[in-house]
């Protein structure tokens, strides 16, 4: 705490005692566009104060009429020390606010920025790490006056992210990779700007050094005026995406018809022998179930037809949100007593967590809140048992009179039984034979917080659940051989344990069912 206090006394001591009269940065410290970057007024501030000293850095702005004043404190670093002292910087920040009654209103992996008021006045606080250094920003207005924060914060990242594009070409490719997140927001400024080429230049730089960043392949692909380029871009991006809106966007690019739901045929009775309809139930990628049923088909030899349902299919609403028995854990060990949760809302989940963490740290405070937005973005989880018997309802008209025919309802849609988190598949036996739903939800990049999404992997991993979710409605029983992939798997580790060869056990039980 009391290095952050002294800090936050250094900067304001800057804030109050610098001259109004311009002057000059320090050995290039701030660079001149730190000042473009806060405008007030419609007009950027001026450098009126700068200095030098071993332990860092510091200069302050200011407004024409002197009314706005930001200070700046760089502290130079190297390497992991960077990393340390970023760390130390959002440590005693949090012991500093605490008593101050301040919040944090950003937390990164390389900024964090935070508020509170003293003194009758109001401060924001933004500190960011570049790849040698790390500098704080901070502004004080009468609370009368209040600045707006998160405006404040915006300013000082771009400010941020075009000196990080500026130094990473200083850097080794993992450590430029390490910042392309940041040189790609700075593309993405220069083309809000108008400045068309030298965004392509740094869009160009960030898609050589991070490949996977498709976001960056398709803002080349649509600002290029590089054919070759752009089709190369989009193509990449079309083959590696999982996220629908990427596909659709490199699929413009690219003139590809994307598959719907329409263009499939309705289920119908099969002629007799193993067989699996494979039944796409929006929210749903088509291609992305017809890939993996072709996969799922090649590995373990049975036919599979991708087909459709006659009406469109309606989830309803949700059971609960996602996650949601681990904030009713959180509340119930806060409380200390039973609570009754029925009817709760989304809203009063939130409110009730917040008011149990209102105890707790600025640091806390600020991820618990984050948890439950993230959370609120997600949608919904719905119970698999009901929708099951819906399922049977509608294919009952459909099936033959073969038991072996199989089928596997895919969707993007949530689901979960019982006080499971989640489920990858659920499955009964009707009246006319087996079904069963299976959701890749828990199985994409975005959901999982894994760094790159991959089409590829997300296509492994859904034939790979296609196999338990069509053999259970067979009763083959599953096997102890971990890399069989009827074995059972409760995360999507297990699953990518799993091979797409069946064990001995598993091909003898299937075998025994094929023929007329």
């Amino acid at each position: 705490m009391a290095e952050i206090a002294t800090r936050f006394a250094a900067l304001l001591l800057l804030l109050t005692a610098a001259s109004t009269t311009a002057a000059q940065p320090q050995a290039g410290f701030p660079p001149p566009y730190y000042a473009e970057a806060m405008r007030f007024g419609g007009k950027p501030l001026d450098i009126i104060h700068g200095e030098r000293t071993n332990a860092a850095d510091r200069a302050v702005l200011a407004s024409v009429d002197g009314r706005r004043r930001v200070a700046i404190e760089r502290s130079g670093c190297a390497a992991a020390a960077c990393d340390a002292l970023f760390e130390r910087r959002l440590a005693a920040t949090n012991a500093a606010l605490a008593p101050l009654r301040g919040a944090f209103v950003a937390i990164g992996p390389f900024g964090f920025a935070a508020r509170w008021e003293e003194a009758a006045r109001r401060h924001v606080l933004a500190v960011e790490r570049l790849p040698d250094a790390v500098v704080g920003w901070q502004i004080s207005t009468p609370a009368t006056a209040p600045v707006d924060a998160a405006a404040f914060v915006a300013a000082v990242a771009r400010a941020t992210d075009r000196h990080r594009a500026e130094l990473a070409g200083a850097l080794d490719p993992v450590e430029f990779a390490r910042w392309s997140p940041s040189i790609h927001r700075h593309a993405r400024d220069l083309l809000a700007a108008g400045r068309r080429d030298a965004a392509l230049a740094e869009l160009g730089r960030v898609v050589a050094a991070a490949p996977a960043n498709l976001e960056a392949q398709l803002d080349l692909a649509e600002n290029t005026g590089d054919a070759t380029a752009a089709r190369t871009s989009a193509a990449i991006v079309w083959e590696t995406a999982e996220a629908a809106a990427l596909a659709k966007r490199a699929a413009r690019l690219l003139g590809h018809r994307e598959a719907e739901l329409a263009d499939l045929p309705v289920v119908a009775p099969p002629p007799p022998g193993l067989r699996v309809f494979v039944v796409p139930l929006a929210p749903v990628d088509p291609r992305l179930v017809a890939s993996a049923a072709r996969l799922y088909a090649d590995s373990v030899g049975i036919p599979v037809t991708l087909a459709r349902l006659p009406a469109p299919w309606h989830w309803g609403e949700p059971d609960r949100f996602v996650r949601q028995r681990e904030v009713q854990a959180f509340l119930l060990q806060r409380a200390g007593r039973p609570i009754d949760f029925a009817g709760w809302s989304l809203d009063r989940y939130r409110r009730e967590v917040e008011a149990a963490s209102a105890a707790d740290d600025p640091r806390t405070r600020f991820q618990t809140d984050a948890f439950m937005t993230a959370l609120a973005e997600q949608p919904g989880q719905f119970r698999v048992d009901r929708h099951l018997e819906a399922l049977h309802a509608a294919l009952a008209p459909l099936r033959g009179d073969d038991r072996r025919t199989m089928v596997v309802a895919v969707t993007e849609a949530d689901i979960f039984a019982g006080q499971a988190n989640f489920m990858f598949s659920g499955g009964s036996i009707g009246a006319a034979g087996g079904a069963s739903i299976l959701s890749y939800a828990w199985m994409r990049a975005e959901r999982l917080g894994e760094p790159t999404q991959s089409r590829t992997r997300l296509v492994q991993r859904l034939a790979k659940e296609m196999v338990p979710a069509t053999l259970n409605q067979l009763g083959i029983v599953r096997p102890a051989d971990p890399a069989d992939p009827h074995s059972y798997a409760d995360s999507v580790a297990r699953v990518d344990q799993k091979t797409l060869t069946l064990s001995a056990p598993t091909r003898a039980a299937l075998d025994r069912l094929r023929g007329p």
